[in-house]
């Protein structure tokens, strides 16, 4: 029989931090496109964010919109996999700290994020700057208390700028 504090809420969600829900290993895209990584912070904490210092998160579901023009597949099995040993976008170095959950894509052969990250806005809260050093928009993470809203809201972003959305989201326990 498991030890009771082994099942508790608390040890399920400090297992959902340490172990991933989503796999790198299922079938991805191979061609490039746009993509949103859905991943759960368990514990509100303060991460230093690369040139843009420390920044603090709420605990909660974040949505990353990124692309991955030359193949989403590589992308994305970096984002859902281990943290990387060495980050070099924002969102490594979120992932650190939260666990990927899965990810939304849309295949598309040019273009950029920022429609994505513009549908989503309105309607969730935007980490300013986060992930968008290369282009003027106010920030391309979000944050939502549920995983299901933020799911229907990126599945809403893609068919929104004409985009046939395909994800591999799982919810955790906890």
């Amino acid at each position: 029989m498991a030890n009771a504090s082994e099942t508790s809420p608390s040890a399920r969600r400090n297992r959902l931090v340490r172990e991933p829900c989503a796999d790198p290993s299922s079938e991805l895209p191979r061609a490039g496109g746009h993509y949103m990584v859905m991943s759960y912070l368990e514990v509100g904490r303060c991460i230093r964010v690369g040139t843009l210092g420390e920044m603090n998160f709420l605990a909660g579901y974040y949505a990353y919109a990124g692309s991955a023009l030359g193949s989403l597949e590589g992308r994305l099995r970096r984002h859902l996999g281990p943290p990387a040993s060495r980050p070099r976008w924002h969102i490594d170095r979120l992932l650190q700290h939260a666990s990927p959950l899965g990810a939304v894509w849309g295949v598309a052969q040019e273009g950029r994020e920022c429609p994505l990250a513009e549908v989503l806005a309105l309607r969730f809260l935007r980490i300013p700057r986060f992930g968008s050093t290369d282009c003027r928009c106010p920030g391309h993470l979000f944050y939502s208390h549920g995983l299901e809203d933020l799911l229907e809201g990126a599945l809403e972003a893609f068919r929104t700028i004409g985009r046939i959305p395909q994800n591999n989201v799982k919810s955790c326990p906890g």
